[in-house]
């Protein structure tokens, strides 16, 4: 079983769903299937979006509202026995599989070897220029690096919006999630923001040695 969105009060096959409700991320090259309710998760008619290749019915997904209760963005519908494969994209990037916080293993990108446009440049040899589509997570994840610089007490630190934030893009390059639907899941814990900048930067390959001699941290709860 795979998962659904529902977009409330909405109607057709419009993309223009997912951008409105600040879903662009779940897009790709593969079209979802639309599906229209008469009566969806909120008792009102409205429009589903999905990747599974037959119809749907509304008792099929355990349904939850993401954002505001009057006036929500869309709904999150898991069906049973959901699972990674469940949102991955057809062309998943290499990378390597770590256990998140829902114990599946979810296959984090490496971003050396994301795909790059080869171009020559005035010499006549071909370069290389991270493809457009992964631009955004290319620069963040170099970014991301400053993390493992201890600060003056020898600390290295991982600031929870960023973090998770983080996350959610390195996640949505092979998944298609989002960080309402990473947050939904359960799938971040405060022990994996440092763990998954390792292995998107290949960090310990990089330098040939441990994490660093800071002691890592996050936010304390709360």
């Amino acid at each position: 079983m795979s998962f659904a969105i529902y977009f409330p009060h909405k109607t057709g096959a419009n993309l223009q769903h997912f951008h409105e409700a600040a879903l662009s991320d779940l897009l790709d090259d593969v079209s979802p299937e639309w599906m229209h309710f008469e009566r969806g998760p909120d008792n009102l008619p409205g429009v589903a979006a999905h990747w599974l290749k037959r119809p749907i019915l509304h008792e099929d997904f355990d349904w939850t509202r993401i954002g505001p209760s009057g006036a929500p963005r869309f709904f999150l519908g898991l069906g049973d026995g959901w699972s990674p494969a469940s949102f991955a994209r057809a062309h998943q990037q290499l990378g390597k599989d770590l256990t998140f916080a829902d114990g599946h293993a979810w296959h984090v990108p490496l971003a050396r070897q994301l795909p790059s446009v080869l171009q020559l440049d005035e010499g006549g040899r071909w370069q290389g220029k991270i493809a457009p589509a992964y631009q955004s997570f290319w620069d963040q994840s170099w970014e991301a690096l400053r993390w493992f610089s201890p600060d003056a007490e020898g600390m290295c630190s991982i600031d929870y919006q960023a973090g998770a934030d983080f996350v959610s893009l390195a996640l949505s390059v092979n998944y298609r999630v989002n960080r309402d639907i990473v947050s939904r899941l359960g799938l971040i814990r405060s022990d994996l923001l440092f763990r998954v900048v390792e292995v998107v930067t290949q960090y310990k390959e990089l330098l040939g040695a441990g994490v660093g001699d800071g002691e890592k941290k996050t936010d304390p709860p709360g």
